[in-house]
């Protein structure tokens, strides 16, 4: 992929940050997936809801912290980042995926809280990419921690599934909510969040949707979403 002058740049100030602060210190939104099978790891996408939208990628080796590929997108109006992802036979079978996403344009608001990205096995046309954007709401987000420490999903699924959601700080890991639901059907769901009293950090926090199939021949592919608690 060819970078523009300004984008290049950017690289550098983010590869930069990262040099000093670590991968979830650098500017912009960030999101984590953890322990992703490699198998099932072939297409990334990213949801872009500001024009001039610029990801990138880590994938990272969960055991060692070493770096397996690094890469970047761009997309110039609204819509899906894509990056398609070719395992290398020497990564290990389960993987982190870190994502920082964020405007092209340094003087434009910082991407709001509302991206979510798609880890798939297979690619995935544009008109599941709309059904995705189109089912996929985000209440109460961002959203403050001294008053309102709750929220609601609304999600697609594609196949009969259950779904465990887990929600973590993306700088600390720490785990803020987990939830198992059964037994949904293929269409339009939904699912409330509740950090209750516990204490919590500001900063991004990744709500990842990890499903499985109940017929395993079945695409459904999982997702994370941002969450910014103010």
């Amino acid at each position: 992929m060819s970078l523009t002058p300004k984008e290049a740049e950017i690289v550098r100030k983010w590869i930069a940050d990262n040099a000093t602060a670590g991968p979830h210190e650098s500017s912009g939104g960030h999101l984590v997936a953890e322990d992703v099978e490699k198998h099932s790891l072939k297409h990334i996408y990213c949801l872009g809801v500001r024009p001039n939208t610029f990801g990138r990628i880590d994938i990272v080796n969960e055991a060692t912290g070493d770096v397996l590929l690094t890469d970047w997108s761009r997309t110039e109006q609204t819509g899906w980042l894509h990056w398609e992802i070719q395992p290398n036979k020497l990564w290990p079978e389960r993987v982190t995926i870190r994502l920082t996403v964020g405007p092209v344009d340094e003087l434009a608001p910082s991407e709001p809280a509302g991206t979510v990205f798609i880890i798939s096995s297979a690619l995935i046309d544009k008109a599941m990419l709309d059904k995705f954007e189109s089912a996929v709401s985000f209440e109460k987000n961002p959203f403050s921690l001294a008053t309102e420490k709750f929220g609601m999903f609304t999600y697609q699924v594609e196949t009969a599934s259950d779904l465990t959601l887990r929600i973590k700080s993306s700088r600390s890991g720490t785990t803020a909510f987990e939830k198992n639901e059964f037994n949904l059907r293929a269409g339009k769901n939904a699912v409330r969040w509740d950090f209750g009293p516990q204490p919590l950090e500001k900063g991004d926090y990744s709500a990842r949707f990890r499903f499985r199939a109940h017929d395993a021949r079945a695409f459904q592919p999982d997702y994370v979403i941002l969450l910014r608690a103010m």
